[in-house]
Protein backbone atom coordinates (compact mmCIF):
# COMPACT_ATOMS: atom_id res chain seq x y z
CA UNK A 1 0.00 0.00 0.00
CA UNK A 2 2.42 2.38 1.09
CA UNK A 3 5.05 1.31 -1.94
CA UNK A 4 1.85 2.09 -4.03
CA UNK A 5 1.66 5.49 -3.00
CA UNK A 6 4.82 6.45 -2.62
CA UNK A 7 5.23 6.23 -6.64
CA UNK A 8 2.30 7.93 -7.39
CA UNK A 9 3.71 10.45 -5.38
CA UNK A 10 7.20 10.45 -6.99
CA UNK A 11 5.56 10.17 -10.70
CA UNK A 12 3.51 13.25 -9.38
CA UNK A 13 6.29 14.95 -8.46
CA UNK A 14 8.34 14.55 -11.65
CA UNK A 15 5.14 15.50 -13.48
CA UNK A 16 4.71 18.74 -12.27
CA UNK A 17 8.40 18.98 -12.61
CA UNK A 18 8.50 18.29 -16.33
CA UNK A 19 5.40 20.50 -16.59
CA UNK A 20 7.06 23.68 -14.59
CA UNK A 21 10.19 22.70 -17.21
CA UNK A 22 7.63 22.69 -19.94
CA UNK A 23 6.14 25.92 -18.63
CA UNK A 24 9.44 27.98 -18.21
CA UNK A 25 10.67 26.67 -21.95
CA UNK A 26 8.04 27.62 -23.58
CA UNK A 27 8.11 31.27 -21.70
CA UNK A 28 11.79 31.19 -22.53
CA UNK A 29 11.79 30.64 -26.31
CA UNK A 30 8.43 30.31 -27.66
CA UNK A 31 6.86 33.30 -26.14
CA UNK A 32 4.82 34.55 -29.63
CA UNK A 33 1.35 36.35 -29.87
CA UNK A 34 -0.01 32.41 -31.60
CA UNK A 35 1.35 30.08 -28.74
CA UNK A 36 -1.76 28.74 -27.23
CA UNK A 37 -0.06 27.39 -24.27
CA UNK A 38 1.84 31.09 -22.67
CA UNK A 39 -1.20 31.73 -21.00
CA UNK A 40 -1.34 28.58 -19.36
CA UNK A 41 2.77 28.56 -18.58
CA UNK A 42 2.88 32.02 -17.20
CA UNK A 43 -0.35 31.15 -14.71
CA UNK A 44 1.94 27.64 -13.75
CA UNK A 45 4.98 29.76 -13.22
CA UNK A 46 2.90 32.42 -10.94
CA UNK A 47 2.12 29.32 -8.56
CA UNK A 48 5.21 28.10 -7.69
CA UNK A 49 6.94 31.91 -8.76
CA UNK A 50 9.35 31.57 -5.71
CA UNK A 51 10.51 28.09 -6.24
CA UNK A 52 11.29 28.57 -10.33
CA UNK A 53 12.98 32.28 -9.31
CA UNK A 54 15.16 30.84 -7.28
CA UNK A 55 16.07 28.02 -9.30
CA UNK A 56 16.61 29.93 -12.12
CA UNK A 57 18.79 32.65 -10.57
CA UNK A 58 20.80 29.78 -8.51
CA UNK A 59 21.30 28.21 -12.15
CA UNK A 60 22.12 31.30 -14.51
CA UNK A 61 21.98 33.96 -11.56
CA UNK A 62 19.95 35.88 -14.21
CA UNK A 63 16.85 37.15 -11.44
CA UNK A 64 16.28 40.62 -13.73
CA UNK A 65 16.26 38.45 -17.03
CA UNK A 66 13.82 36.51 -15.69
CA UNK A 67 11.64 38.95 -14.27
CA UNK A 68 11.77 40.59 -18.07
CA UNK A 69 11.34 37.98 -19.86
CA UNK A 70 7.49 37.28 -17.99
CA UNK A 71 6.97 40.65 -18.00
CA UNK A 72 7.30 40.13 -21.87
CA UNK A 73 4.87 37.39 -22.07
CA UNK A 74 2.48 38.56 -20.19
CA UNK A 75 2.80 41.48 -22.36
CA UNK A 76 1.93 39.23 -25.23
CA UNK A 77 -0.90 37.18 -23.91
CA UNK A 78 -2.68 41.02 -22.71
CA UNK A 79 -1.70 42.66 -26.38
CA UNK A 80 -5.36 42.40 -28.12
CA UNK A 81 -7.20 43.04 -24.59
CA UNK A 82 -4.56 46.11 -23.31
CA UNK A 83 -4.78 47.17 -27.46
CA UNK A 84 -8.48 47.36 -27.30
CA UNK A 85 -8.84 49.44 -23.74
CA UNK A 86 -10.25 52.95 -24.41
CA UNK A 87 -9.89 54.95 -20.62
CA UNK A 88 -5.93 54.22 -19.94
CA UNK A 89 -3.80 55.43 -17.31
CA UNK A 90 0.10 55.47 -17.50
CA UNK A 91 2.10 54.45 -14.18
CA UNK A 92 5.93 55.92 -14.21
CA UNK A 93 8.30 55.36 -10.89
CA UNK A 94 9.93 58.33 -9.05
CA UNK A 95 13.22 57.31 -9.23
CA UNK A 96 13.24 58.76 -13.38
CA UNK A 97 13.10 62.28 -12.10
CA UNK A 98 15.91 64.33 -11.82
CA UNK A 99 18.14 64.95 -8.16
CA UNK A 100 17.11 68.36 -8.56
CA UNK A 101 13.25 68.25 -9.44
CA UNK A 102 11.02 71.00 -8.53
CA UNK A 103 8.43 68.55 -8.66
CA UNK A 104 5.74 68.35 -5.52
CA UNK A 105 4.49 65.09 -3.78
CA UNK A 106 0.66 64.19 -3.66
CA UNK A 107 -1.13 61.38 -2.70
CA UNK A 108 -1.40 60.67 -6.26
CA UNK A 109 2.11 61.07 -6.45
CA UNK A 110 4.68 63.68 -8.05
CA UNK A 111 3.08 66.22 -10.07
CA UNK A 112 5.80 66.39 -13.21
CA UNK A 113 6.29 70.31 -13.68
CA UNK A 114 7.43 69.25 -16.99
CA UNK A 115 10.70 71.26 -15.95
CA UNK A 116 12.63 70.06 -18.99
CA UNK A 117 15.47 68.25 -16.49
CA UNK A 118 14.13 64.50 -17.00
CA UNK A 119 12.36 62.18 -19.66
CA UNK A 120 9.16 62.30 -17.24
CA UNK A 121 8.17 65.73 -19.25
CA UNK A 122 8.21 64.25 -22.53
CA UNK A 123 6.35 60.80 -20.94
CA UNK A 124 4.09 63.65 -19.87
CA UNK A 125 3.44 65.73 -22.85
CA UNK A 126 2.78 63.05 -24.70
CA UNK A 127 0.22 60.90 -22.36
CA UNK A 128 -1.74 64.78 -22.37
CA UNK A 129 -2.10 64.43 -25.86
CA UNK A 130 -3.53 60.96 -26.00
CA UNK A 131 -5.92 61.53 -23.00
CA UNK A 132 -3.67 59.48 -21.01
CA UNK A 133 -3.39 60.52 -17.21
CA UNK A 134 -0.15 59.65 -16.07
CA UNK A 135 0.86 59.22 -12.26
CA UNK A 136 4.57 59.30 -10.83
CA UNK A 137 4.82 56.78 -8.43
CA UNK A 138 7.34 55.94 -5.34
CA UNK A 139 6.33 52.81 -5.21
CA UNK A 140 4.27 49.51 -6.60
CA UNK A 141 2.29 49.48 -3.11
CA UNK A 142 0.26 52.77 -4.27
CA UNK A 143 -0.84 51.38 -7.61
CA UNK A 144 -3.66 48.95 -6.73
CA UNK A 145 -5.22 51.45 -4.60
CA UNK A 146 -4.97 54.31 -8.04
CA UNK A 147 -6.26 51.90 -10.24
CA UNK A 148 -9.04 51.44 -8.14
CA UNK A 149 -9.78 54.91 -7.80
CA UNK A 150 -9.08 55.84 -11.27
CA UNK A 151 -11.00 52.50 -12.99
CA UNK A 152 -9.08 52.18 -16.60
CA UNK A 153 -9.23 49.78 -18.93
CA UNK A 154 -5.75 49.84 -19.43
CA UNK A 155 -3.06 50.40 -17.32
CA UNK A 156 1.08 51.18 -18.43
CA UNK A 157 3.39 50.43 -15.74
CA UNK A 158 6.78 51.54 -16.10
CA UNK A 159 9.47 50.33 -14.18
CA UNK A 160 12.42 47.73 -13.50
CA UNK A 161 11.80 44.59 -14.41
CA UNK A 162 11.34 42.86 -10.65
CA UNK A 163 8.38 45.45 -10.18
CA UNK A 164 6.75 45.39 -13.12
CA UNK A 165 6.15 42.02 -13.14
CA UNK A 166 5.23 41.48 -9.83
CA UNK A 167 2.50 44.03 -10.52
CA UNK A 168 1.32 42.25 -13.51
CA UNK A 169 1.04 38.97 -11.47
CA UNK A 170 -1.10 40.35 -8.85
CA UNK A 171 -2.82 42.95 -11.00
CA UNK A 172 -6.67 41.42 -11.60
CA UNK A 173 -9.60 42.87 -13.69
CA UNK A 174 -7.27 45.50 -15.81
CA UNK A 175 -5.32 45.08 -18.89
CA UNK A 176 -1.35 46.09 -18.01
CA UNK A 177 1.02 46.96 -20.33
CA UNK A 178 4.41 46.73 -19.03
CA UNK A 179 7.84 49.00 -19.89
CA UNK A 180 10.85 48.40 -18.57
CA UNK A 181 13.77 50.67 -17.17
CA UNK A 182 17.05 51.03 -19.97
CA UNK A 183 18.68 51.29 -16.66
CA UNK A 184 17.01 50.87 -13.02
CA UNK A 185 18.16 51.31 -9.91
CA UNK A 186 16.97 53.50 -6.51
CA UNK A 187 17.72 56.95 -8.57
CA UNK A 188 18.81 58.65 -12.19
CA UNK A 189 17.12 55.72 -14.07
CA UNK A 190 16.29 55.69 -17.96
CA UNK A 191 14.06 54.68 -20.01
CA UNK A 192 14.09 54.37 -23.86
CA UNK A 193 11.62 57.15 -25.19
CA UNK A 194 11.19 55.53 -28.87
CA UNK A 195 10.17 52.29 -26.82
CA UNK A 196 7.59 54.51 -24.93
CA UNK A 197 6.49 56.42 -27.81
CA UNK A 198 5.59 53.16 -29.78
CA UNK A 199 4.03 51.66 -26.61
CA UNK A 200 1.66 54.44 -26.23
CA UNK A 201 0.39 54.14 -29.69
CA UNK A 202 -0.73 50.66 -29.04
CA UNK A 203 -4.06 49.76 -31.13
CA UNK A 204 -5.15 46.21 -32.27
CA UNK A 205 -4.88 45.79 -35.97
CA UNK A 206 -3.24 42.35 -35.57
CA UNK A 207 0.19 43.69 -34.93
CA UNK A 208 1.46 46.19 -31.95
CA UNK A 209 1.84 49.32 -33.39
CA UNK A 210 -0.23 51.85 -35.21
CA UNK A 211 2.15 54.00 -37.41
CA UNK A 212 1.28 57.19 -36.56
CA UNK A 213 -0.44 59.59 -39.83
Amino acid sequence: MFEVVGRIALFGVLGLLCALLGAVLNVRFLAVRWNPCLRPSIWLIDVFHLQVKMVVSALFGASAAYDARMVGARNLVNEKHFAMSGKRVFIAPHCLRDSLCPANGTQYGIQCVRCGRCKLGIIRQWCEEKGYPIFILAGSSFVKKLLQETAPQGVYLLGCPYEINKVMKHLKGFAAHGLLLSRDGCVATDVDLHAVDVALDLRWRGHARQEKP
